[in-house]
């Protein structure tokens, strides 16, 4: 799920980084892309609070379940708008984010700082302590994104 809740960001920000004339996409006043990307996130998210709802419906102890993958999502989309903009390349990010994925199913243990794979049950604790790390990291580099693409505009 968090793999593909920024799919449809990533081919969308492609065009704006990677096209040909994307110079020429920035002429309009909207810019900073952070909108038009999280649309899509957010149609994402709708969807698997949607599948969620039905899980929580069968089992009680997803709730907390939700949230963890919520934190992941946001931690995926910070790490793929930053580095959309950093790096001017989506193939990076997406390939950063594959193996970041991969490399979360290896490790599964208990749970790992910055890997977000695990087979046990989550906790209340465990979010705070495991998973909120994620989603604040997330939100960081989202605004590290931002910050790049406004400077990167007022040289274009």
């Amino acid at each position: 799920m968090p793999f593909f809740s920024v799919w449809w960001v990533i081919f969308v920000l492609r065009e704006y980084i990677e096209g040909d004339g994307n110079e020429l996409l920035y002429v309009h006043a909207n810019r900073c892309k952070l909108v038009d990307s999280l649309w899509l996130f957010i149609l994402s998210i709708i969807n698997i609070t949607i599948l969620f709802l039905f899980y929580a419906s069968l089992f009680s102890n997803m709730k907390y379940e939700y949230f963890r993958v919520l934190s992941v999502c946001i931690l995926y989309f910070g790490i793929v708008y930053f580095l959309s903009f950093l790096t001017k390349s989506s193939t990076i990010s997406l390939m950063t984010i594959i193996l970041y994925t991969i490399a979360a199913v290896i490790i599964m243990d208990d749970g790992q700082f910055l890997f977000y794979y695990s087979n046990m049950e989550i906790t209340q604790k465990m979010f705070i302590n495991d998973y909120l790390p994620l989603l604040i990291g997330g939100i960081i580099l989202t605004s590290f994104g931002v910050i790049i693409n406004n400077k990167t505009l007022k040289f274009n």
